[in-house]
């Protein structure tokens, strides 16, 4: 993977998976979609460059930066041309898990180094369009009702396990999770299908059997408060994913062109599936 410019945000995330030995690719071969949906799109990636902590770290408490971040994202949502698939795989902590070690989040390797640690557990965040395109499939329960999802106001979050949760946890138990230092009470609604996969952001694998899927809402709310830098973080996650198009890749540029100079944006770029700039950008 050819990356021209990596942004701290995800530095920082690629320097704690190589810590973690979590190489995102799963011992048994998943059933990742390959429905005529997703290969009737066109997928590339976005980035922030926010390359250095300086940058990142004054980005992430100005409330007007912030809120630029939330317009562009929320302008390219209702676009009718491009999908906006957000996607992150932000390891969780469940207070008084039951589940074993092959839920935790890192490598044999990785959990002895770190075994006067509290276990982390594997997750998988993204938002609608996300379940959608890959055809996310639940076997028990009901999907997530996306348009209530809102980290605000103390609501219980619904959650989906993968498949090897059951009999672990049932349908409508509710877990303390730990997300980026904020506790969510979450609800079990449903399991996914068994050997359920994805891959995305072109080299990332997930075997979501031993998952959390962990729902992004359904848009971004203007921060109101300058030091918000949970939904900082949790907004640069949601930026830091795929765009995908059935129009050409003119198009797809010009609609994200027209978001970015709406909303004042400008910190970010799209990369091929080689992790190169798209022409207008170079």
């Amino acid at each position: 993977m050819k990356i021209k410019f990596c942004s701290y945000f995800m530095l920082v995330v690629m320097t704690f998976c190589g810590l973690a030995g979590c190489t995102s690719k799963a011992s048994s071969t998943p059933q990742v979609a390959t429905n005529e949906q997703v290969e009737t799109y066109a997928t590339y990636r976005l980035s922030d460059t926010l390359l250095e902590d300086k940058d990142y770290s004054r980005f992430l408490h100005d409330k007007a930066s912030i809120n630029t971040l939330v317009a562009f994202y929320n302008d390219i949502l209702q676009s009718d041309k491009v999908l906006m698939l957000s996607a992150f795989n932000q390891a969780m902590q469940v207070k008084d898990f039951k589940g074993d070690k092959r839920f935790f989040y890192g490598t044999e390797e990785y959990l002895k180094a770190t075994a006067d640690l509290v276990p982390r557990q594997k997750a998988l965040q993204i938002n609608q369009n996300f379940f959608d395109f890959h055809q996310l499939k639940v076997v028990e329960g009901e999907a997530i009702v996306w348009e209530g999802i809102d980290y605000r106001n103390g609501m219980k979050i619904p959650i989906l396990l993968g498949h090897q949760y059951k009999g672990i946890y049932e349908l409508g138990d509710v877990l303390e999770i730990e997300f980026y230092s904020k506790i969510f009470p979450c609800e079990v609604v449903g399991f996914l299908a068994k050997e359920t996969g994805v891959s995305y952001n072109g080299y990332i694998d997930e075997d979501l059997d031993t998952y959390i899927i962990f729902p992004y809402p359904p848009k971004l709310w203007p921060v109101d408060e300058v030091d918000d830098s949970f939904a900082g973080i949790v907004y640069f996650a949601m930026l830091n994913g795929e765009v995908a198009t059935k129009a050409s890749e003119q198009v797809l540029l010009s609609e994200i062109k027209m978001a970015s100079e709406k909303s004042g944006f400008k910190d970010f770029q799209v990369l091929d599936k080689e992790g190169n700039p798209l022409a207008w950008q170079k």
